[in-house]
């Protein structure tokens, strides 16, 4: 999936994102997710900043404060971080 995400058009490349948006299958987002390469919140992904950077992605108006906002909520579920 992540030569899937390098692949993607500029316009395609922001964050957040939808499985759909970048044409990606549950099972190869599960699979990152568990990498702790995706954060999921409802239907809608996002990149850890040092990944964005090595796939290209851009930032949307808030891109880093939400992934840490994600990142602290999925701790407090006892996922990985």
């Amino acid at each position: 999936m992540t030569e899937d995400l390098r692949e993607l058009s500029e316009d395609s490349r922001k964050m957040s994102f939808t499985l759909e948006t970048v044409d990606s299958s549950p099972a190869d987002a599960r699979l990152l997710e568990t990498s702790g390469v995706l954060f999921r919140e409802n239907d809608q992904y996002w990149i850890p900043e040092i990944y964005r950077h090595g796939l290209g992605f851009g930032l949307s108006g808030t891109g880093r404060p939400r992934v840490l906002a994600i990142a602290k909520s999925i701790r407090g579920r006892g996922g990985p971080g």
